[in-house]
């Protein structure tokens, strides 16, 4: 009989990783799926009247997460007060409200626009902030948005939540990337660059560059020659996240 794909995992772990099958560590790895399974119960518990509501419109679904992925293709005009009050609801956890936040990135919500604004200026630079972030540049689409767009990513207290801002920005003015970026404010002074990486950067490059090295990352010229050279910004928008 052919063991299961679990089955599988699990004998590949015993054999590579020294010490898997010891008691203690069994012990703790039970103990962390306990917990975790502890922690999505109270997610599921929180969220169902949410969910209940939500299915009673028309979406089959057993998350507000579960919209985010058909946001493009099914309107979510219905779900849109919902999803805001789930947003706002301080009592419910970062989780499920980050998932809330995600799915408004959908046309339906351009009624709540500026709400979202508000939102995110609120929020400041947290997971809920990020997600407002993507669904605000997945709303802004015309050029009258990026005057907005602008004053949002001068503003260093939503963090690394503006880095979604500066590619719809850049997408939104594409002929001079290095000189939008400018005025973006990519300007190296992050808090999420360190003394080292500013100290190590080399600076003035005209190169294009396909990578961006972490000692680059706080360095406005080698930025401004990666947007330049039209590479994707979601590279930099990975490599500037925090550690967690």
């Amino acid at each position: 009989m052919s063991e299961s794909e679990e089955e599988r995992l699990e004998r590949l772990l015993s054999e590579n990783i020294p010490g898997w099958n010891d008691p203690e560590n069994v012990r703790k790895r039970e103990a962390k799926t306990a917990e975790l399974e502890r922690i999505a119960e109270a997610h599921r518990a929180a969220e169902a009247p949410f969910v209940a509501r939500l299915r009673g419109l028309g979406f089959n679904v057993d998350s507000a997460w579960g919209l985010h992925p058909i946001r493009g293709v099914v309107d979510l005009a219905p779900a849109i007060d919902v999803l805001m009050e789930m947003v706002v609801d301080q009592s419910l956890d970062e989780v499920l409200r980050t998932g809330a936040a995600r799915a408004l990135g959908t046309k339906a919500a351009h009624t709540v626009y500026d709400e979202l604004v508000d939102l995110l200026r609120g929020e400041g630079d947290t997971r809920v902030g990020e997600a407002l972030a993507g669904a605000i540049a997945d709303l802004s689409v015309v050029d009258s948005d990026l005057p907005l767009l602008t004053e949002l990513i001068a503003d260093t207290s939503l963090g690394f939540a503006r880095y979604a801002l500066i590619e719809r920005a850049a997408q939104l003015e594409p002929r001079n990337r290095a000189e939008a970026a400018v005025r973006l404010g990519l300007t190296g002074d992050d808090h999420y660059c360190t003394p080292k990486s500013r100290g190590s950067s080399a600076r003035g490059s005209a190169t294009p560059r396909p990578t961006l090295k972490p000692s680059q990352l706080c360095d406005r010229a080698s930025l401004l020659t990666y947007l330049q050279s039209g590479l994707a910004i979601r590279k930099v928008k990975a490599r500037l996240r925090p550690p967690p």
